[in-house]
Protein backbone atom coordinates (compact mmCIF):
# COMPACT_ATOMS: atom_id res chain seq x y z
CA UNK A 1 0.00 0.00 0.00
CA UNK A 2 3.00 2.61 0.68
CA UNK A 3 4.73 1.78 -2.49
CA UNK A 4 1.33 2.83 -4.57
CA UNK A 5 0.47 5.93 -2.05
CA UNK A 6 4.59 7.21 -2.41
CA UNK A 7 3.67 7.11 -6.68
CA UNK A 8 0.40 8.98 -6.06
CA UNK A 9 2.34 11.96 -3.92
CA UNK A 10 4.76 11.84 -6.10
CA UNK A 11 3.07 12.03 -9.32
CA UNK A 12 0.28 14.39 -7.62
CA UNK A 13 3.12 16.81 -6.83
CA UNK A 14 5.07 16.52 -9.77
CA UNK A 15 1.83 17.16 -11.73
CA UNK A 16 1.24 20.41 -9.79
CA UNK A 17 4.75 21.41 -10.52
CA UNK A 18 4.67 20.58 -14.09
CA UNK A 19 1.33 21.72 -14.79
CA UNK A 20 2.27 25.02 -12.76
CA UNK A 21 5.50 26.04 -14.97
CA UNK A 22 3.23 25.37 -17.75
CA UNK A 23 0.88 27.74 -16.97
CA UNK A 24 3.85 30.86 -15.71
CA UNK A 25 5.64 29.79 -18.95
CA UNK A 26 2.74 30.80 -21.01
CA UNK A 27 1.18 33.66 -19.08
CA UNK A 28 4.85 35.41 -19.36
CA UNK A 29 4.37 34.79 -23.52
CA UNK A 30 1.46 37.58 -23.47
CA UNK A 31 2.95 40.63 -23.92
CA UNK A 32 2.73 43.26 -21.43
CA UNK A 33 -0.13 45.86 -22.90
CA UNK A 34 -2.40 42.32 -23.17
CA UNK A 35 -1.79 41.16 -19.77
CA UNK A 36 -4.79 43.62 -18.25
CA UNK A 37 -7.23 42.79 -20.99
CA UNK A 38 -10.45 40.35 -20.52
CA UNK A 39 -10.26 37.18 -22.16
CA UNK A 40 -11.50 34.65 -19.80
CA UNK A 41 -15.56 36.25 -19.10
CA UNK A 42 -13.73 39.19 -17.35
CA UNK A 43 -10.36 37.82 -15.97
CA UNK A 44 -7.13 39.10 -17.86
CA UNK A 45 -4.05 37.15 -16.97
CA UNK A 46 -4.00 39.18 -14.00
CA UNK A 47 -6.98 38.41 -12.54
CA UNK A 48 -6.05 34.39 -13.88
CA UNK A 49 -2.97 34.52 -11.72
CA UNK A 50 -4.45 36.20 -8.55
CA UNK A 51 -7.17 33.27 -8.89
CA UNK A 52 -4.43 30.55 -9.36
CA UNK A 53 -3.00 32.50 -5.93
CA UNK A 54 -6.21 32.02 -4.32
CA UNK A 55 -6.52 28.39 -4.77
CA UNK A 56 -3.18 27.89 -3.80
CA UNK A 57 -3.99 29.34 -0.19
CA UNK A 58 -7.27 27.55 -0.30
CA UNK A 59 -5.86 24.14 -0.84
CA UNK A 60 -3.24 24.55 1.53
CA UNK A 61 -5.76 25.12 4.22
CA UNK A 62 -7.94 22.35 3.24
CA UNK A 63 -5.14 19.92 2.84
CA UNK A 64 -4.87 20.44 7.10
CA UNK A 65 -8.85 21.28 7.58
CA UNK A 66 -9.08 17.55 5.87
CA UNK A 67 -5.23 15.82 7.91
CA UNK A 68 -7.89 17.23 10.92
CA UNK A 69 -11.15 15.58 10.11
CA UNK A 70 -12.78 18.83 9.17
CA UNK A 71 -14.79 19.74 5.89
CA UNK A 72 -12.31 22.27 4.49
CA UNK A 73 -14.23 25.37 4.72
CA UNK A 74 -14.66 26.84 0.83
CA UNK A 75 -17.17 23.85 0.04
CA UNK A 76 -19.68 25.96 2.25
CA UNK A 77 -19.15 28.65 -0.32
CA UNK A 78 -19.99 26.61 -3.34
CA UNK A 79 -21.82 28.23 -6.25
CA UNK A 80 -22.05 27.94 -9.68
CA UNK A 81 -18.38 27.10 -11.03
CA UNK A 82 -17.15 28.92 -7.42
CA UNK A 83 -18.12 32.02 -9.37
CA UNK A 84 -18.46 33.60 -6.12
CA UNK A 85 -15.70 32.16 -4.48
CA UNK A 86 -13.56 33.09 -7.21
CA UNK A 87 -14.00 36.51 -7.18
CA UNK A 88 -13.48 37.06 -3.83
CA UNK A 89 -10.16 34.94 -4.28
CA UNK A 90 -9.23 37.42 -7.32
CA UNK A 91 -10.01 40.52 -4.79
CA UNK A 92 -7.89 39.18 -2.21
CA UNK A 93 -5.04 38.16 -4.53
CA UNK A 94 -4.93 40.75 -7.11
CA UNK A 95 -1.62 42.91 -7.58
CA UNK A 96 -0.92 45.93 -9.95
CA UNK A 97 2.35 44.78 -11.67
CA UNK A 98 2.84 41.54 -12.96
CA UNK A 99 6.49 40.72 -11.46
CA UNK A 100 4.60 41.07 -8.20
CA UNK A 101 1.65 38.57 -9.38
CA UNK A 102 3.85 36.02 -10.77
CA UNK A 103 5.92 36.48 -7.52
CA UNK A 104 2.62 35.67 -5.31
CA UNK A 105 1.84 33.00 -7.31
CA UNK A 106 4.94 31.63 -7.12
CA UNK A 107 5.31 31.66 -3.02
CA UNK A 108 1.79 30.38 -2.59
CA UNK A 109 2.38 27.11 -4.84
CA UNK A 110 5.78 26.87 -3.47
CA UNK A 111 4.30 27.07 0.04
CA UNK A 112 1.83 24.59 -0.74
CA UNK A 113 4.27 22.13 -2.16
CA UNK A 114 6.73 21.86 0.34
CA UNK A 115 4.18 21.11 2.69
CA UNK A 116 2.80 18.42 0.79
CA UNK A 117 6.53 17.03 0.46
CA UNK A 118 6.20 17.05 4.34
CA UNK A 119 3.05 14.78 4.49
CA UNK A 120 3.22 11.31 4.84
CA UNK A 121 2.97 9.36 1.59
CA UNK A 122 -0.66 7.30 2.99
CA UNK A 123 -1.59 11.03 3.87
CA UNK A 124 -2.99 11.52 0.27
CA UNK A 125 -5.46 8.91 0.15
CA UNK A 126 -6.56 8.28 3.51
CA UNK A 127 -10.05 8.14 4.04
CA UNK A 128 -10.89 10.82 7.22
CA UNK A 129 -14.52 9.76 7.22
CA UNK A 130 -15.03 13.66 4.88
CA UNK A 131 -17.90 13.70 2.28
CA UNK A 132 -19.14 16.16 0.05
CA UNK A 133 -22.56 14.81 -1.21
CA UNK A 134 -21.25 11.08 -1.93
CA UNK A 135 -17.84 11.47 -2.92
CA UNK A 136 -15.19 11.28 -0.28
CA UNK A 137 -12.88 14.30 0.42
CA UNK A 138 -9.21 13.04 0.14
CA UNK A 139 -6.12 15.44 -0.24
CA UNK A 140 -5.61 13.48 -3.24
CA UNK A 141 -8.93 14.62 -4.76
CA UNK A 142 -8.32 17.87 -4.09
CA UNK A 143 -4.94 18.00 -5.70
CA UNK A 144 -6.12 15.92 -8.61
CA UNK A 145 -8.88 18.89 -9.18
CA UNK A 146 -6.80 21.72 -8.69
CA UNK A 147 -4.00 20.22 -11.34
CA UNK A 148 -7.42 19.69 -13.93
CA UNK A 149 -8.27 23.46 -13.22
CA UNK A 150 -4.40 24.40 -13.81
CA UNK A 151 -4.72 22.23 -17.23
CA UNK A 152 -7.61 24.19 -17.96
CA UNK A 153 -6.72 27.44 -17.26
CA UNK A 154 -2.94 26.82 -19.29
CA UNK A 155 -5.17 26.06 -22.33
CA UNK A 156 -7.22 29.04 -22.11
CA UNK A 157 -3.97 31.09 -21.67
CA UNK A 158 -2.38 29.02 -24.95
CA UNK A 159 -5.95 29.99 -26.63
CA UNK A 160 -5.68 33.64 -25.62
CA UNK A 161 -1.82 34.28 -26.66
CA UNK A 162 -2.93 32.71 -30.47
CA UNK A 163 -5.60 35.10 -30.50
CA UNK A 164 -3.30 37.64 -30.41
CA UNK A 165 -1.05 36.34 -32.79
CA UNK A 166 -3.91 35.73 -35.07
CA UNK A 167 -5.11 39.30 -34.64
CA UNK A 168 -1.57 40.30 -34.99
CA UNK A 169 -0.93 39.35 -38.17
Amino acid sequence: MTKVSEFVKDDLINSLAGVRACLLATAATISEDQRFTPFLGDWSVMELLAHIAGWDATNLQAVRDIQAGTMPKFYSQYDTDWQTYNATLVERYRKTDFSEQLELVKNTHKELLQYLEELQEQEFERDHGLRNGRSKVTIARLLESEIEDEQTHCMDLEDFRERIQRNAS
